[in-house]
């Protein structure tokens, strides 16, 4: 006898459901619990109905043992219902074999326990060890028509060629099909908050409801083209996700359906332009041959990695954005970067960015920069990163009120750096050269910020206007 799950509980729901049967349901005065009641086979098929989590399933069969012998005789239905293509794990088996032997159903029972072509399959953690967040890898689900997977939270079902018909991931935090064919798949169910990847998937279905998923990612690009399947599937835009590597862009590309897209390793020289939705994030790796028509202006956020920017004359994005340059060459001369939250330059020579100007509470990256120019202003930024970068240009740094600055191994320090408004400050391994001139709000304020006290230390500090000597003497004081 089967029974499907047609109204999934979590756990601790299924646990409310057993408590008048295990432990007795508390009195009216919430303190005492009354004698416990005796299950009913309705109650039984009401848990079984709810889940396939093998706690709940041995409570159950545990309050059914319970029983006297001659009462559990009405109970065949739901031993056999609970192995019937259904996954458990030995410790229940073991409990329906006690049971089958005092109600002579034992020979029913056995035949059981081998799944049979095109039934259905309800995980339990039999394959999961019994832990929530265990995964399912290299599952063979070719023999089955329904596939539910209650408790796991990562299911990689990648470069299968039989997929059941049915599948619902009730409790999934991420699901990879990556390489798999959807033929004969008629739907599938995914909960709230799970991660989808369809990358390189065949035989997509018509009819897909991703509306509820955290993200969803694909490469299918006949998915950008009219009338495409996207036509049919329910999803939220925001969180589908587009990833093109490798393929000639050639033409007029319309990605609007799309809240994030990855372009990497592409030639873009016959693409004429990409449409983007309003608010999208935008990811450029290993691309060149960037046509000048491309429009960011919609685009909440774009990233250029390892990618050469050769004739692109500018990159605008939404006010309060986010730019990322990372690792690229050819950066449009003098970009107008003070209309973002979030401006990264790493990894790039900045010799042809001699006007850098930041919006009120921006975060600027520079880590690993060369040819910073003197004239930057940092006085308006909420966070400024310059780890690595070489700082021999700058001859006076200000920063506002409540920043946080890091200069990590920052090297050529030659100037004079007031951090008295700063919140934060963390300079571990910085080299410091004769003129470098520092000034901190207090000792603590010094002592945290990481300063190197060896070698790499020869200019000054002061301790608010007061002038305090060689950090080395401060140091061995404080240390005695």
């Amino acid at each position: 006898m089967f029974v499907d799950i047609e109204n999934f509980k979590s756990p601790i729901g299924v646990e409310n459901i057993l408590v008048p049967y295990k432990k007795g349901r508390l009195g009216d005065d919430k303190k005492l619990r009354l004698p416990k009641e005796k299950i009913t086979p309705e109650v039984c098929f009401e848990v079984l109905q709810s889940t396939n989590y093998a706690r709940n399933i041995k409570d159950m069969l545990l309050c059914i043992a319970e029983l006297p012998v001659t009462e559990q005789a009405q109970f065949k239905e739901v031993v056999l219902a609970t192995f019937s293509q259904r996954e458990q794990p030995d410790s229940i088996w073991n409990l329906g074999n006690d049971m089958a032997a005092l109600g002579d159903y034992q020979t029913e029972l056995d035949k059981l326990r081998k799944l049979g072509e095109g039934e259905f399959l309800l995980s339990s953690p039999k394959l999961s060890r019994g832990f929530r967040g265990a995964n399912i890898r290299d599952l063979d689900v070719s023999a089955y028509d329904k596939l539910i997977c209650l408790d796991f939270a990562r299911v990689y079902l990648q470069n299968k060629t039989n997929l059941p018909q049915v599948m619902e991931f009730l409790l999934a935090d991420e699901v990879d099909f990556s390489g798999s064919d959807f033929a004969g798949v008629k739907s599938v169910f995914f909960c709230e908050k799970t991660k989808v990847k369809l990358n390189d998937v065949r035989n997509l279905p018509e009819n897909l409801d991703v509306s509820n998923c955290a993200e969803v990612v694909v490469n299918d690009l006949s998915l950008c083209k009219p009338n495409s399947l996207l036509a049919g599937w329910k999803y939220n835009p925001e969180t589908m996700a587009l990833r093109v590597c490798g393929i000639d862009l050639s033409g007029v590309w319309d990605f609007s359906e799309f809240g994030e897209v990855r372009i990497e390793e592409c030639n873009l020289e016959h693409a004429e332009n990409f449409l983007f939705r309003d608010g999208a994030s935008v990811v450029f790796g290993r691309v060149f041959n960037i046509p000048q028509t491309l429009d960011f202006s919609k685009c909440q956020r774009v990233e250029f990695t390892l990618s050469d920017l050769d004739g692109v004359s500018d990159v605008r994005l939404k006010d309060d954005g986010e730019v990322y340059f990372i690792r690229s060459r050819n950066l449009p001369p003098n970009l107008d970067v003070s209309r973002y939250r979030v401006v990264e330059m790493s990894y790039c020579d900045l010799s042809n960015q001699q006007n850098l100007h930041f919006k009120k509470d921006a975060e600027v990256n520079f880590q690993w920069t060369k040819n910073l120019s003197p004239d930057v202003d940092f006085s308006e930024c909420r966070k400024v990163v310059l780890d690595f970068s070489d700082l021999a240009t700058f001859k006076t740094f200000r920063f506002q009120k409540g920043a946080e600055v890091r200069m990590c191994e920052a090297k050529n320090i030659n100037a004079k750096i007031d951090f008295t408004p700063c919140e934060i400050v963390f300079l571990h391994s910085a080299k410091f050269g004769n003129d470098a001139r520092l000034m901190f709000k207090n000792r603590k304020q010094l002592m945290s910020s990481g300063l190197d006290f060896e070698d790499d230390w020869k200019g000054k500090f002061y301790l608010g206007d007061t002038l305090q000597g060689q950090v080395m003497k401060l140091f061995k004081r404080y240390q005695r």
